[in-house]
C-alpha cells in the first residue's frame, strides 16, 4: 500500500483510489498574488459591467481609507438604496474581498469580490451583492466580470452653489429646451427652480436631496409626500470656470443606449456693497496704526427655525442685527484699545443649517463656502483696496466667525500673500485649529507664547463634564489645538483663576458691563485639545450643540483682560521689528 501511494503521488491520488465513495480531500487552489491589500487604497467607481460600459444608473464608488475599513456611495432604484459614504468593513484574503455595509439597524449590504488584476488606474474582478434586511436576503445581483476605475478627482465642495442651465434627455424630450435652477446646498438637499414670466419660482418638493462623491453626481425627489420617487444618475465631467459639465449613460426600454447630458453655469450671488457703512456694524475713524478685522458669530438663531427660513439669513435680520451688536461689545471691544475695528454684517448660515451641516460633515466648515464667503471676500476686498492703507492688521472672530477666519486663511490669504505678510495675529477662538490645518497649509503657524507675531491663537473652553463624557462638540474638531489664554502655554501646564486679570460680566440690575472674579482657572487637554475650567459659573446653553459643560459663549468675557493686554504684547512686538 505504501508503495502504490509513493507511485501514484498526490497528483494523481483520485484515479488511483480504489475507493470510489469516499471524497478526496484536494489541496487548496493557490490565490494569485497581486498584493490587493497593498494597492486598493484610494477611490473606486464602477466603469464596466460584463463587459459593457456601466450605466450610470448602476454606478457605484467605493472609497478604501485602508485595507480593512471603506465607505461606499450608491443611489440604487431597485433595492431603494440611498448611501452616501456609507461606512463599511472590509476582509481581504488574497484577491476575495468581503465588504460589508449596515445602512440602518434592519439593512446590512454583503459584496462579495474576487479580483483579477489590478493596476494603479483600474482593477478587473467578479462579484455577488446582496442585501440583507433583518437578516433575510432581499436583494441578490451577480456580475461575472467588472471593470473599477480609480477617481482621482471629488467634486463635492466645487458642486456646491447654485446653478443655471439645460439638460439634454433623450432624442425628442420636450424639456430638453428648458431653463432651470439647482440651488445646491451643503446638508445635501436642493432647491429646484422654473422659470416663469422671467422670474425664478422654487417648485415645491416634499424630497429634494443629492450626493456627490468623486465623480458620481445622485438626485432623488417627490413633489408630494404620497407621490412617486424618482432618481437621477449623473457623472461630473469637469467643474471649470464656473461651469459644469456632467454626462449619464442611460438605457431605452428596448435596450439601446443613448448618452444624456447638461451644462450649467454657476450663478453668482447679488454682492453687498460694503462702500455703503450701513453694511458694517463697525467702521471706525482711523486713530490707530493698527487695524482689527472681527467676524462675529452665529447671530441668526431662533428665526432660523421658523417656516420658510432661509438657510443664509439677511443682513437685515433683526435678531442677527441685535446679537451680533450684543457680541461685539463682550468680545470685540477686546481690540479697540490697541485697533481701529472693523465688523462687516454678512449673509451667515443659520442655527438650524448650521446643526445639518455639522452633522452630515462634522463640521460647519463647508457651509460657509457658499454666500458667506462671497460676502466676507467681499468685504476684504473693498477693506483692503479702500480702507487699509498699508497697515499691519488683526482678523478675530467666534465660532462660526472663526471657522471662516479659518476658511479665510486658508483661501483668501492663499491667493493674497501681500496682505498676509502684514497680518499681526489672527484669533479664531472658539472654533478648532487641527494639526491637519497646519500641515495642509505650512504658511499658517500656530503660536508659541504671548508675543509671537503672524501667528494663530486659537482654543475653546470647557468643563471638566465634557471631558468625562467625551462630549460632542460641534465646535471641537479631531486633531484640535489650543493655547492656555492665561500662561499663553502650548502643555498641561496649570494656571490658577489668580492669574486671570479680570472676566467680563453684564450686570443685569445696571444694565452695565464689568469686571469680575469668577474664578476661572484654565488648563489644555491634550488630548481634547481644549482648555478647561473649574469655575462655577453657568454654562452654556445648547447640550445638543455643545456638550453639558461648555463655555463657548464665555470663550472671551472669561479671559476678556488677558485677552486685551495680549493683543498689546503682540501688536508693541510686531512694531518693534
Amino acid at each position: 500500500m505504501l508503495a502504490a501511494i509513493l507511485i501514484c503521488g498526490t497528483s494523481v491520488f483520485m484515479a488511483c483510489s480504489s475507493n470510489e465513495d469516499t471524497p478526496v480531500p484536494q489541496p487548496p487552489v493557490p490565490q494569485p498574488d497581486i498584493n490587493l491589500a497593498e494597492k486598493i487604497v484610494g477611490k473606486w467607481m464602477t466603469a464596466e459591467l460584463d463587459g459593457k460600459p456601466c450605466p450610470t444608473n448602476l454606478k457605484a464608488v467605493v472609497t478604501f481609507d485602508s485595507p480593512t475599513k471603506a465607505h461606499g456611495s450608491l443611489s440604487d432604484f431597485y433595492s431603494k438604496s440611498w448611501n452616501d459614504e456609507l461606512e463599511a468593513d472590509v476582509k481581504i484574503d488574497g484577491n476575495k474581498m468581503i465588504i460589508t455595509a449596515k445602512e440602518d439597524d434592519h439593512t446590512t449590504h454583503v459584496l462579495n469580490v474576487t479580483v483579477s488584476s489590478i493596476t494603479d488606474n483600474d482593477m478587473v474582478l467578479s462579484s455577488e451583492w446582496t442585501v440583507l434586511v433583518d437578516g433575510k436576503e432581499a436583494y441578490h445581483e451577480v456580475y461575472e466580470e467588472e471593470r473599477w476605475v480609480r477617481v482621482t478627482k471629488d467634486y463635492e465642495s466645487a458642486f456646491l452653489g447654485t446653478w443655471e442651465g439645460k439638460v439634454t434627455r433623450d432624442l425628442g424630450d420636450p424639456t430638453n429646451d428648458e431653463v432651470h435652477r439647482w440651488e445646491c446646498m451643503a446638508a445635501g438637499n436642493y432647491a429646484f427652480y422654473d422659470l416663469v414670466d422671467n422670474k425664478w419660482v422654487e417648485a415645491p418638493h416634499y424630497l429634494a436631496d443629492y450626493f456627490v462623491d468623486g465623480t458620481l453626481l445622485c438626485t432623488r425627489w417627490q413633489d408630494t409626500k404620497n407621490s412617486e420617487e424618482l432618481r437621477e444618475w449623473w457623472e461630473i465631467e469637469s467643474i471649470k470656470d464656473d461651469v459644469m459639465k456632467a454626462t449619464a449613460l442611460r438605457v431605452r426600454e428596448d435596450g439601446s443606449t443613448y448618452t444624456a447630458s447638461f451644462q450649467m453655469t454657476r450663478v453668482q450671488p447679488e454682492t453687498i456693497d460694503y462702500s455703503d457703512d450701513v453694511n458694517w456694524l463697525a467702521f471706525p475713524e482711523i486713530t490707530k496704526d493698527v487695524d482689527a478685522i472681527y467676524i462675529y458669530s452665529t447671530s441668526y438663531i431662533e428665526s432660523s427655525f421658523d417656516d420658510g427660513a432661509t438657510n443664509y439669513v439677511p443682513i437685515d435680520n433683526l435678531e442677527m442685527i441685535l446679537r451680533a451688536n450684543g457680541e461685539y461689545e463682550t468680545n470685540a471691544t477686546v481690540f479697540d484699545e490697541s485697533c481701529n475695528v472693523f465688523a462687516p454684517y454678512y449673509r451667515q448660515v443659520g442655527m438650524k443649517y448650521a446643526g445639518e451641516v455639522s452633522k452630515k460633515y462634522g463640521s460647519i466648515e463647508p457651509a460657509l463656502a457658499g454666500l458667506s464667503y462671497t460676502d466676507i471676500k467681499a468685504a476684504l476686498d473693498y477693506y483692503f483696496e479702500n480702507c487699509n492703507n498699508g497697515r499691519p492688521f488683526i482678523i478675530a472672530g467666534h465660532s462660526q466667525g472663526s471657522a471662516m477666519v479659518k476658511y479665510v486663511l486658508k483661501n483668501y490669504f492663499k491667493e493674497h500673500q501681500d496682505y498676509y505678510k502684514r497680518m499681526v495675529a489672527a484669533y479664531p477662538i472658539g472654533f478648532s485649529i487641527t494639526k491637519d490645518d497646519l500641515e495642509q497649509y505650512p504658511y499658517l503657524k500656530f503660536a508659541t507664547g504671548e508675543s509671537d507675531t503672524g501667528v494663530i491663537i486659537s482654543y475653546n473652553t470647557e468643563g471638566p463634564k465634557n471631558i468625562e463624557e467625551n462630549a460632542r462638540n460641534v465646535v471641537v474638531l479631531p486633531g484640535a489645538m489650543s493655547i492656555n489664554p492665561l500662561n499663553w502655554k502650548l502643555d498641561e501646564t496649570y494656571a490658577s483663576a489668580s492669574e486671570n486679570k479680570g472676566s467680563l460680566v453684564h450686570n443685569k440690575e445696571t444694565g452695565e458691563r464689568e469686571f469680575v472674579d469668577l474664578g476661572v482657572d484654565a488648563q489644555i487637554n491634550l488630548a481634547r485639545g481644549v482648555i478647561v475650567t473649574n469655575t462655577t459659573a453657568p454654562v452654556t446653553e445648547g447640550k445638543d450643540f455643545f456638550g453639558p459643560a461648555s463655555f463657548h459663549e464665555n470663550d472671551y468675557s472669561f479671559f476678556y483682560s488677558n485677552l486685551k493686554e495680549n493683543v498689546a504684547k503682540r501688536i508693541a512686538t510686531y512694531m518693534a521689528k
